[in-house]
């Protein structure tokens, strides 16, 4: 496993368990079209392998290290990649699964079936995993990241529900939806 971010960003690999990385790249072909919450190494390695990243962050200093780096290291990579800061005004009283209603409802910008693949690695991975569900293209998958962290399991289960196939590898659930 990456354990390093730095290492990640230094090696050009996503920052992710090793074993998920021979899954991924089946998945990441050149005519994909993926959707990512949570930007990173992940997004850069991604956008150097499909046609075309969209993916939303919620933390401007993150969101602008990874600008830089693409500006400075792969500015070729604009071409199909779209980097969103979607900030939300947090108050103190709201409740806690509210804080990020907009950055998890960012994919409705989007048709339905729009998406070969999402990518849930950012905030409110339950809200944001369930907002997905009907943008990912039927055959498509979507990705939920740390399972460790069991509250991210109903909305996991919400999609087996719906007929979707889980499969797992190592900390990392991957869900393909029916045809």
């Amino acid at each position: 496993m990456v354990m390093d971010g730095e290492i990640a960003w230094r090696d050009k690999i996503p920052w992710i368990e090793d074993e998920i990385v021979p899954e991924m790249e089946k998945l990441f072909t050149p005519n994909v079209r993926l959707f990512e919450y949570g930007c990173g190494a992940s997004t850069i390695w991604a956008a150097r392998r499909v046609a075309q990243v969209i993916t939303v962050e919620h933390w401007p200093d993150w969101y602008n290290k990874v600008r830089a780096f693409v500006d400075d290291e792969e500015p070729e990579l604009w071409d199909k990649l779209t980097l969103m800061l979607i900030q939300e005004r947090i108050t103190v009283s709201m409740e806690r699964a509210r804080r990020y209603d907009v950055y998890a409802r960012t994919i409705k910008m989007f048709p339905t079936e729009f998406f070969d693949i999402v990518m849930v690695d950012g905030r409110a991975r339950r809200l944001s995993l369930l907002n997905s569900l009907q943008h990912v293209k039927h055959g498509g998958v979507a990705i939920i990241d740390d399972l460790e962290r069991d509250y991210y399991h109903c909305a996991i289960d919400t999609a087996v529900e719906y007929g979707w196939e889980r499969w797992d590898v190592a900390r990392t659930a991957f869900l393909r939806r029916p045809q």
